[in-house]
């Protein structure tokens, strides 16, 4: 139900410093679960955007990690979680090349995302370990009604539900932004 208070998501996100859209731009923001065992949808995205001087929100099961098969298998620098943080750095582009389709790709500039090289399946958020850089972390969709993240993450931000991401991509596209913020915090933030 759209209203004229601002939704607990975006004060959350004031408080920690991340810059706030109130023009008609999209705020796209990731909670990650406090679990750090990973493999589950157990992670959600915020839309929340003011039209006609009210904030309308849309909320979906996600992950933010990535799946079993690329923690256990790993890779020479570790596999990639992607750092809290305020990334204004997604387009509209291909996902995964000229034989993927149509979603919000890390194309306008770096980010930086944890390494985790230990092959088990909790998550590693090591200060240490970070890296920044080109990495392809992309907002993008699973199966028709995924339960298992498995394969459909190397460190992307994926939606649970296919009719969830085509839901996001109409509120993307009417906004007529070119370049998105995506905004990650961790759950125990939101308090």
């Amino acid at each position: 139900e759209p209203s004229t208070r601002y939704p607990p998501i975006i004060l959350a996100c004031e408080k920690l410093g991340h810059p706030i859209h109130v023009d008609g731009q999209i705020n796209i923001i990731g909670i990650r679960s406090s679990t750090r065992e990973a493999g589950a949808f157990d992670d959600w995205m915020h839309l929340a955007w003011v039209d006609g001087g009210l904030w309308h929100i849309r909320r979906y099961p996600i992950t933010t990690d990535p799946g079993l098969p690329y923690l256990e298998a790993g890779t020479e620098r570790g596999t990639a979680i992607l750092c809290p943080g305020s990334w204004p750095v997604y387009k509209f582009d291909l996902h995964q090349g000229r034989s993927g389709y149509r979603t919000l790709c890390q194309r306008a500039g770096t980010v930086k995302v944890y390494r985790d090289d230990d092959g088990d399946a909790i998550l590693d958020l090591n200060h240490d370990s970070i890296d920044e850089g080109w990495f392809g972390i992309n907002i993008h969709h699973s199966g028709e009604d995924s339960s298992i993240v498995g394969r459909w993450s190397a460190g992307c931000q994926v939606f649970a539900r296919k009719s969830d991401w085509a839901e996001a991509m109409d509120i993307w596209e009417a906004s007529g932004a070119e370049v998105f913020t995506y905004t990650l915090i961790h759950e125990e933030e939101m308090s």
